[in-house]
């Protein structure tokens, strides 16, 4: 690519995330600039981002696009502040507005919604009392634009070089999108594939009726073939072998699908079972609930492939192979 045509910026994410920091991509266009993402809603993430546009050339007055891959408290933060500053538009997926929409309506309740969500499927609510209490800090960060455009597959963007595509990359959340440079073939995957990280697709109370892993196997494929000689995310290092990445997670995942059908077998089991065998091990609360989210979002594409099945047990959602 041609110098300055695109530039990242590394923005903080403090002890809010094991990922540690989260790039935003700027974006040279005739006019101004456009952004993909707008990190942690935090005052030092904010003057990260003043700071890395000045070294880079704009003022945050040049902002004319902001793009959203997906409604992630790491990703979408500042977008109301700068939808505020500058009346930028903020483009989001629709399936991840109604995320957007859902913690407008709930934010209040949803740590408990978070608690007797999971409790229903057998985790321990002492384990669950303890993953809501860390949540409850997360509440102030998930303010979200108060308007967006629906991004749609297949949109062009046209930057100084050439023009960004959108790419529906769903599995990580409903509405997650990528962006690929048309003609340098290269694609800014946000969160859709990560360098030492496995694909991470679950399920919540606010996708309570999510296939997360068969959207993500349906993913990796389509972004394969597109042949991208480069996948830029979002965290963590450039992925300079997309293709043989895509096909490593498109097997860990299969691997992973069939050895919670074997452990099924021996059921019914709870949902935490599930996870502590078939994922072994966590290093905090935070991390043990993403971690029941995934096991729930490998439950549900079981049960869609008429493979497991859902057994009611003394008031609780058990799982068990069909």
């Amino acid at each position: 690519m041609k110098a300055k045509t695109w530039k990242s910026i590394r923005l903080p994410l403090g002890d809010k995330s094991y990922l540690q920091d989260v790039y935003v991509f700027v974006f040279r266009t005739e006019d101004g600039f456009m952004m993909l993402d707008a990190g942690l809603n935090t005052k030092e993430s904010f003057e990260t981002l003043l700071s890395g546009l000045r070294d880079l050339g704009y003022e945050l007055v040049q902002l004319k696009k902001l793009i959203i891959s997906h409604y992630h408290l790491d990703h979408c933060g500042l977008a109301l502040r700068l939808q505020q500053l500058t009346s930028a538009p903020v483009y989001l997926h629709e399936n991840d507005r109604r995320i957007l929409l859902f913690f407008k309506e709930h934010i209040e309740e949803y740590p408990e919604k978070i608690k007797d969500f999971f409790c229903s499927y057998g985790v321990p609510e002492k384990i669950m009392k303890n993953i809501v209490n860390e949540l409850y800090v997360y509440k102030a960060l998930l303010l979200g634009p108060t308007e967006t455009i629906h991004l749609k597959d297949g949109a062009l963007f046209p930057i100084e070089d050439g023009y960004l595509k959108v790419i529906h990359t769903p599995g990580h959340t409903p509405g997650h999108v990528s962006l690929f440079h048309t003609e340098k073939k290269v694609l800014f995957g946000a969160d859709f594939l990560v360098q030492d990280e496995w694909p991470h697709g679950g399920i919540y109370p606010h996708t309570a009726t999510y296939n997360p892993i068969g959207d993500y196997l349906k993913s990796l494929e389509k972004v394969k073939s597109l042949e991208p000689e480069l996948i830029i995310p979002s965290h963590k290092e450039p992925i300079y072998e997309p293709v043989k990445k895509i096909d490593e997670a498109i097997s860990f995942m299969k691997r992973k699908i069939e050895e919670i059908y074997d452990l099924l077998k021996k059921g019914p089991l709870s949902l935490a079972q599930i996870c502590d065998m078939a994922f072994k091990g966590y290093e905090s609360s935070l991390s043990y609930f993403f971690l029941l989210s995934v096991g729930l979002g490998y439950m549900r594409y079981l049960i869609e492939k008429g493979l497991a099945e859902e057994v009611r047990k003394e008031g609780l959602i058990l799982f068990g192979a069909k």
